[in-house]
This record gives structure tokens, sequence and C-alpha cells, in this order.
């Protein structure tokens, strides 16, 4: 049960911290777009797309980073668990 909690956790992370680089991304090709706008008047609309790209890649990263907590919170309450019960068989 742990490793395929373990082996979700990593794919929800490595998923999480592509699409944080992809945000990054889009946000320096935001801020490029801006400066080559003002040079040769590039069109708003470019430039709005990749900000909405840039909000809709974190919002992703974020949901994708709440999940993953909460399989790690689950995992550490399952080894409480399975602790307190060693612990309780130990006493009786």
């Amino acid at each position: 049960m742990q490793l395929l909690k373990g082996s979700r956790r990593a794919r929800l992370l490595q998923r999480a911290l592509a699409t944080l680089y992809l945000a990054l991304g889009s946000l320096i090709l935001t801020s490029v777009c801006v400066g080559v706008g003002a040079a040769v008047g590039l069109s708003a609309n470019f430039i709005v797309f990749t900000v909405l790209a840039s909000v809709a890649f974190l919002f992703y990263a974020s949901t994708l980073l709440i999940r993953e907590s909460h399989i790690a919170l689950s995992a550490v309450n399952a080894e409480m668990d399975y602790v307190r019960r060693l612990a309780d068989s130990s006493l009786t």
C-alpha cells in the first residue's frame, strides 16, 4: 500500500514540476512579448493569451500539489495507525 501511494505521489510531483516549468516559461515568454510588442507593435491578443496560459498552468500545478499533499497525509496517518496498533498489542 505504501509503495502504491509513494509511486502516485512521485507521478503527481513529476507532473506538478513539469507544469510549473511550463508556467515559468510562459511567464518569461510573456515578458519577452511585452518587450517585443512595445518595440514592433505586437498584437495584445497574443500577450493576453500567454498570460492566461501561465495562470492556467499555475492553477493546474497547484491542484496537483494539493492532491499530492492529501496522499502524503493519508500515508502518514496510515503509518501512525500501524505504529499505534503495534504499541497497543505490545502493551497487552
